[in-house]
Parts: C-alpha cells; sequence; structure tokens
C-alpha cells in the first residue's frame, strides 16, 4: 500500500521571552551598532535568533520606552519592532506569529510609548501603528482610531503624536482598496474629519498670523515649528479623507460637500503663504524649508481633489478660481529671477488636469448609460459637461492664451547649459528623463506637456502664437549662425535654444 505524504515538519517551539530577558535582548542591540564587524555580526544573528520567539516584541517595546537607554539602542529597537510587525503579525499557515495574549498587550503598550520626544523613533512608531491597522481595523482594534485621537487632547507632545500616528494610519488604511476597506475607510472619515479640519483651520489662522515675523526672525521659534509641523501632517490626513473618504462624484454625480469647504481654505493659505516666500529677506532656514513643503503639500491638495472630486471642484467655484490663480503665478513666476520651480510644477499639473478631466469632456462614461441606454441621467451629465467647457471656454480667451503660451515657449522651453550637457554627455538617458521617466518633476517637459494640451484644445488661437516665436527665433539667428550662438554662451534666441 501507498505509504501517505509525511505530515509537515512543527516548529519548534523555544521558551517565550519575558522581563528577565530585557537586558539580554538590549546588549543583543548594542552588540549589533558595534564599529567591530565580528560583535556586529554576533549581535545580528542573536537578534535574528530571538525575533521569532514570543515575548521578543514585548522586550523591544519595553526598551523602547525606557527613558534613560542608549539612544541607538533605542531607535534600533524601534526599527526591530516595526519590522517583527510586520513579519509576524499575520498568522501564517506552519509559520510563526505573534501570540493573541502578546498583541493585546503591544497594542496597549504603543499607546503608552506615543508621547515620544524624539521624532525619528516616533516614527517607527507610526509606521508600526500603521501596520497592525492594516490587519487589525476594524475588526481585532475597533477602537484604534478614537484610542489615537483621544491621545491628541493630552498635551502638546501627545497631540503631535497623536496627528503623526493618524496620519500613517490613514495613508494605510487609504490604499486598501476592497470594496469593504473602502466603506471602513469612509466610516473613520466620517468621525474625525470634523476634528481634524477644525484643528488644521485654527493652525492656518496662527501660521498666516505668526509666520511673517518668524521668517525674518534670525532663529525661527520653536513654538511657530512645532505648530507648522503639526498644521502639516493634520494637511497630509485631510487630503486623503477628502480624497478617500467620499465616494467619488463621478459615479455618484452627487456633490460631496467637504470639497466646497476645504478647497477655498487651500486657496486662502496658498495666496498668503506665498509671498512669504517670496518676500523673505533672510538666508533659508528650516522654516523656509518648511513653507515650501507646505506649498506644494496645498497644491497637492487642489489637484487631487480635482481628480477625486470633478463636479464639486467645478460647482464650487474652486475650479475656476484655482485655474486663475495657478495661471497668473505662472506669468508673475517668468518674470522672478529665482522661480519655485516645484510650484510652477503643480500649477501646471493642475491646469493640465482640468483641461484633459475625462469627466468634463464627451463622450459621456459607460458608467452613466446603464439605465436603458439614453437616460435623463445621461442628459444631465451632458449639460453639465457643456456648462463646464463654456466656463473653460470663457478663460481661455484668446489673449489669455497668447500670454501663457508666449510665457511657456520664451521662459520654460529653452534648455539649460545643464541641459545641453547632459545631452551631449548621455542622450539616452536625457531622453529618458524628459520622455518617459519621472516627467512630473521636470519643469520644461510639463510645460511642454500643458502647450500640447492647449494646442489640443485651441488650435486656431495658439498655432498662431506657437508659429510667430518660431519665426522670430529663425529670425535672430539665421542659416550657419547656430554654432557662432553657441560658442559665444548665448543661451537661447527668442526662447529658442542656441545650441
Amino acid at each position: 500500500m501507498p505509504q501517505p505524504p509525511p505530515a509537515p515538519p512543527q516548529l519548534a517551539r523555544l521558551p517565550a521571552l519575558g522581563p528577565n530577558d530585557i537586558s539580554s535582548i538590549f546588549e543583543c542591540l548594542q552588540r549589533s551598532l558595534s564599529n567591530t564587524a565580528a560583535d556586529q555580526k554576533a549581535g545580528e544573528e542573536a537578534l535574528k535568533q530571538h525575533d521569532s520567539r514570543e515575548g521578543f516584541c514585548s522586550c523591544l517595546a519595553e526598551i523602547v520606552g525606557t527613558k534613560t537607554a542608549d539612544y541607538s539602542a533605542k531607535w534600533h529597537a524601534a526599527v526591530q519592532l516595526k519590522n517583527c510587525v510586520v513579519k509576524y503579525w499575520r498568522k501564517r499557515l506552519n509559520a510563526a506569529c505573534i501570540s493573541e495574549e502578546e498583541k493585546m498587550h503591544l497594542r496597549a503598550k504603543l499607546l503608552d510609548l506615543m508621547p515620544e520626544e524624539d521624532s525619528q523613533i516616533a516614527l517607527q512608531l507610526a509606521i508600526t501603528f500603521a501596520r497592525i491597522a492594516r490587519l487589525d481595523y476594524p475588526g481585532q482594534w475597533p477602537t484604534l482610531v478614537s484610542d489615537v485621537m483621544g491621545r491628541a487632547a493630552a498635551g502638546s507632545l501627545a497631540a503631535r503624536r497623536a496627528y503623526l500616528v493618524l496620519h500613517h494610519v490613514l495613508k494605510e488604511l487609504a490604499s486598501k482598496r476592497l470594496a469593504a476597506d473602502q466603506r471602513n475607510f469612509a466610516k473613520v472619515t466620517e468621525q474625525i474629519y470634523e476634528s481634524v479640519w477644525t484643528q488644521w483651520v485654527a493652525d492656518t489662522h496662527s501660521l498666516i498670523e505668526r509666520l511673517p515675523t518668524a521668517l525674518s526672525a534670525q532663529s525661527p521659534p520653536e513654538q511657530d515649528m512645532l505648530t507648522f509641523e503639526r498644521w502639516l501632517i493634520l494637511l497630509k490626513a485631510l487630503r486623503r479623507l477628502v480624497v478617500f473618504g467620499f465616494e467619488s462624484d463621478t459615479k455618484s454625480l452627487r456633490q460631496v460637500p467637504v470639497v466646497s469647504q476645504v478647497l477655498p481654505a487651500v486657496q486662502s493659505a496658498l495666496a498668503a503663504l506665498l509671498p512669504l516666500r517670496q518676500n523673505g529677506t533672510r538666508p533659508p532656514s528650516k522654516l523656509h524649508a518648511m513653507l515650501d513643503r507646505g506649498l506644494l503639500k496645498l497644491a497637492k491638495v487642489s489637484t487631487d481633489v480635482l481628480e477625486a472630486h470633478p463636479w464639486s471642484t467645478f460647482h464650487s467655484g474652486a475650479l475656476q478660481s484655482f485655474t486663475e490663480f495657478y495661471c497668473n503665478h505662472i506669468v508673475a513666476a517668468a518674470q522672478q529671477p529665482v522661480p519655485f520651480k516645484r510650484l510652477l510644477i503643480r500649477a501646471m499639473l493642475f491646469l493640465r488636469a482640468s483641461l484633459t478631466a475625462s469627466t468634463f469632456r464627451k463622450p459621456t462614461s459607460a458608467v452613466f448609460r446603464l439605465v436603458n441606454g439614453e437616460s435623463q441621467q445621461d442628459a444631465s451629465v451632458e449639460a453639465m459637461q457643456a456648462e463646464v467647457q463654456r466656463v473653460l471656454g470663457a478663460f481661455w480667451d484668446d489673449a489669455r492664451l497668447e500670454i501663457i503660451v508666449r510665457t511657456l515657449v520664451l521662459h520654460f522651453f529653452p534648455l539649460t547649459a545643464q541641459d545641453l550637457a547632459d545631452w551631449r554627455d548621455s542622450p539616452e538617458q536625457f531622453h529618458h528623463e524628459s520622455d518617459v521617466g519621472s516627467w512630473q518633476d521636470n519643469l520644461r517637459v510639463c510645460s511642454e506637456a500643458l502647450l500640447l494640451v492647449l494646442l489640443e484644445r485651441s488650435r486656431p488661437a495658439v498655432a498662431p502664437v506657437v508659429l510667430a516665436v518660431a519665426q522670430a527665433a529663425c529670425d535672430a539667428a539665421p542659416p550657419g549662425s547656430t554654432a557662432q550662438l553657441a560658442a559665444s554662451g548665448a543661451p537661447a534666441t527668442g526662447g529658442i535654444p542656441a545650441a
């Protein structure tokens, strides 16, 4: 008779680690950070042998929470804790995993560790929260969001850390694409949106009032730095709540009320903060760098909300106001000696997204033709599309098109000396980065993409302007003079590269 297949090998269960083992785990962490290769290897091997044992994560959490422990060892313990959660939190057949009892202990311990003073360790803990949330929320940890938000009222440091954890938890939950997960995220949005929005608005008013003085100070006040840090984290959380916490209006055709609340406030903040960057009188500081990040994030919010809720963006008036704001900014920035290139890219991406949005253009999506072919819903969508095209057509009149086209071609098309050197040294890589690679990170390529969209949309008005600029360049650089112009160091002629 045939022999039955052998049973799968059973994993050897090593004794659980406990409080008495914390000192030995701490020594392993220190040895793994040693400058001596042999000690470092021995420490890493010891940690590898311990990481699947029950109680190891609890020991790491205790080390992270020890105030007097060596900083490097604490940070390494936080990283190890994050990695072990990723590796062993989910149950797998015939594989080591963290027991339910230890999971309950770790959830409570992480909440206690939340007010961590060091920002790098706090970041590792926030990512650990997020990894657990992806697997346990809402099934095994239904109170996660309320537990985190409850810590936000405990004090300044606790509030900042709570919002940091919330940001990473929302980032993880928003990436889940199953219908049930999206419904859970909508419930989270309903639960916390109002508190996040209220705090962000309060911080916005405070920053607009205090930043001019802080930016001109020799050393920016610490409180202003902390407020800006919290404001930026809240803005990231707010973006995810608005974009992923509400059903897209392209499917439901129902306006999302928060869009008319958020986008005007975002534009007001952008309009108030942008001059502060341009009017800075002192050398750039950490606060200036944070201001740049804030401006870019505000611009990203406008584009992401437009793509997620285009109809609400239009009906709130934000589409028209942002289009005018970004268009004026592009024209004005072209005259500045050192423009904010990354913000210009964001502005061009918004304009391009508004002109190429499939929701605003015929044919109507098949989603709206499920009810007996041509339906009343189809007619309403076509009427809204016509209204959007009418508004955009009125904005992009011939005069404005000429201004923006000349600005793009004359100021953003010319190749810089570095571009020419890169093109000469590695033509294939230059083409890949400009045409195939991360084109949304390249100002020149973004301006080319925007011009192509304008040319496709309004060829009768745009084509003559482009031809006129090209003819002016040809007249200024007749045949045979290109090499002399390049040798003389002239970067461009009439907006066209000299070489």
